[in-house]
This record gives C-alpha cells, structure tokens and sequence, in this order.
C-alpha cells in the first residue's frame, strides 16, 4: 500500500473522482461555448436520440477517471498517460457514439459517416484537449499540500 501512496495521497479515487467532475464541467462549458460562438449543435443529427452525446461524454470521462486514477498510482511518465488519454477519448468517444447511433439507425452506412463527422468535430477535438489536459496536472495535483489529506 504504501507505493501506491507514493504521490502522497491517501484516497486516490476520490481525487480522480474530483479531476473526473472538473474535467466534465469544463467540457460542457467549451462545447456550450463552441455551440454558442459556432452557431452549430453538438450533435447535429436530429435521428440520432437524447443518448448519443451523452453516451459519447461518459466514455470521455470513464477515460479521463481511469487515466487519473492509474497516474495517482504510478505517477511515472504523466505526459506520456496524458497524451494517450487525449488519444483514447479523441477516437473512442465518437466511436462509442456512432454504435449508440447505430442502435437506432436502419442504415448501417451512417454510423461512419457519424464517425468520420465527429472525428473533425471541434467539439472532439476540444475534449480531447481538455482530457490532455487534465490528465497531464494530475502529478502536480496530486503533490499539492492541500491535496495530501484526501
């Protein structure tokens, strides 16, 4: 146990929980942002259904959550973790929500087409940044002194 606190922290779920929660905040706030100033929607699909951005940012945040927690624990090549992070969620996120589309889709073909949209999509490509982001503070979250107790 005590090289798993070699960052200092003595709960390191919770404090990727807290990273997880930020980083879902500042996603909603840039995509709201990208929408607002882009004048175009998130998910521009109208057949798509409630589920599919939604869908597309749990996955985004199951990655940021696990990729923190493994960076609490092994704190060895943050930047390395972080990139690959932004990678995970840059391709598996729209990759998840073309199978959600694909759920309730009749056209087999439009899941790619959904895929391809969403792979040069600014919305992707501003949460994978944040994710890059995210995960590459957690080291230097983590040896903050007023994060030591959690």
């Amino acid at each position: 146990m005590a090289e798993r606190r070699a960052a200092g922290v003595r709960r390191p779920a919770l404090l990727a929980l807290m990273i997880t929660v930020l980083y879902g905040a500042l996603v909603t706030a840039v995509d709201g942002f990208i929408a607002l100033l882009g004048d175009q929607d998130p998910v521009p699909y109208a057949d798509a259904g409630p589920l599919v951005g939604p869908g597309m940012g749990l996955v985004a945040c199951a990655i940021v959550f696990w990729a923190a927690l493994r960076g609490l624990r092994r704190p060895a090549r943050a930047i390395v973790r972080a990139l690959l992070a932004a990678l995970a969620v840059y391709v598996l996120g729209p990759l998840a929500g073309a199978l959600l589309y694909l759920l309730g889709s009749a056209d087999a073909f439009r899941p790619v087409l959904f895929l391809a949209h969403f792979l040069l999509s600014p919305f992707t490509i501003a949460a994978a940044l944040i994710a890059l982001l995210a995960v590459a503070l957690v080291p230097a979250l983590a040896a903050s002194s007023a994060l030591r107790e959690l």
